[in-house]
């Protein structure tokens, strides 16, 4: 296998287009978006099973199902192999039972990982946890940004018998506007969950997420928190791109990790590779962000709205209405990679 940003062999004429790595919201409508464009692709996944993560801490709070088989979600044109990639390369990648995949371009989709609910084996362990604490028990959330709030207020409305708390050094809501912060605390005492750094029975960590190491032990640059680091048209080097958590951009300060972003990522890397396997230049990345989704519990949530580079304009829309409006936020972003990859379209920062 060749080394980073470079190729040792010529690639054969029955090697992949592109070879996905991960099999998340954005490598799953990257791979169905040019499986639809005749494009040959290949997804490695460490599992069989997508992950539907904007509902682990609602699976958290009252087992709701968040899994479902990965091949579900794909085009049936597409290769699939269920097991860890070991190693990347501009040639291809390597697996953990040795097979090697040549490919002409390979995607870093790796997602992001990080303590708590913030993964399924995480959330699953919280939840048997959980299940087995007495009444009375304290519960402490540490961070109170979107996961943690989100985290904090359904475990309160699904387990009223336990005590729950919020707390954060940074205060409620860090990157939310002043009256949406006077708002959630408000709010808070309502749903159960107070606000307090004292001692509890569990301490539950929402404090932040990091990349998986893929992108590091296979010798390409990463930022402090293992992302990969790619330009404008999320390019690392000649024939390796990256999307969603797994990518950092210089030129994209105003990404943040989500949904929100891995999907048009998603989309755009799979437009440029088609682009430049048709002999045509790489585009930049345009994304512009409309809002931001906090559920609290089943029955009350917060929208936040915000400008093309995700700061709040001060408008929100809260309560039930928030709430069914998150619910069909969740239900889109199953939907638009699996049945809309194709067509997917998203805002720009000038449109």
């Amino acid at each position: 296998m060749s080394h980073f940003g470079s190729r040792s062999r010529p690639v054969s004429m029955n090697t992949i287009d592109a070879v996905i790595i991960g099999g998340g919201y954005g490598g799953v409508m990257a791979a169905n978006r040019l499986a639809a464009k005749g494009r040959r692709v290949h997804l490695v996944n460490d599992g069989p099973t997508f992950v539907n993560r904007v509902r682990l801490h609602q699976h958290t709070a009252t087992g709701y199902e968040v899994t479902r088989p990965l091949g579900e979600m794909l085009f049936p044109e597409i290769g699939l192999s269920t097991q860890r990639a070991v190693r990347a390369s501009a040639g291809g990648v390597r697996l953990a039972d040795g097979t090697e995949l040549e490919a002409s371009h390979v995607v870093i989709a790796t997602g992001s990982t990080g303590n708590g609910p913030a993964t399924l084996a995480g959330a699953d362990a919280l939840r048997t946890t959980l299940s087995a604490l007495p009444a009375g028990a304290r519960i402490r959330v540490d961070g109170a940004g979107l996961s943690g709030i989100e985290t904090a207020t359904e475990i309160a409305e699904a387990m009223p018998h336990l005590k729950v708390s919020l707390t954060d050094p940074a205060g409620l809501f860090p990157s939310g506007s002043e009256g949406d912060r006077r708002w959630l605390a408000n709010q808070l005492p309502r749903l159960g969950v107070v606000w307090d750094d004292g001692p509890a029975d569990l301490a539950v960590d929402c404090t932040g997420l990091s990349a998986p190491d893929l992108a590091s032990r296979s010798g390409m640059p990463v930022d402090g928190r293992g992302r990969l680091v790619v330009d404008q048209t999320l390019q690392a080097a000649p024939g390796i791109w990256g999307l969603g958590d797994a990518v950092v951009s210089p030129q994209l300060p105003h990404l943040r990790m989500g949904c929100a972003t891995a999907l048009p990522m998603g989309a755009h890397v799979a437009d440029n590779i088609h682009r430049v396997l048709a002999g045509e230049a790489a585009t930049g990345f345009d994304f512009g962000f409309s809002f931001r989704c906090v559920s609290l519990g089943r029955r009350n949530g917060l929208i936040e709205f915000v400008d093309r580079c995700d700061i709040p304009t001060g408008r929100r829309l809260t309560g039930r209405e928030g709430a069914s409006f998150k619910e069909k936020i969740c239900r889109l972003v199953i939907d638009a990679p699996r049945r809309s990859a194709a067509g997917y379209r998203w805002l720009g920062r000038q449109r």
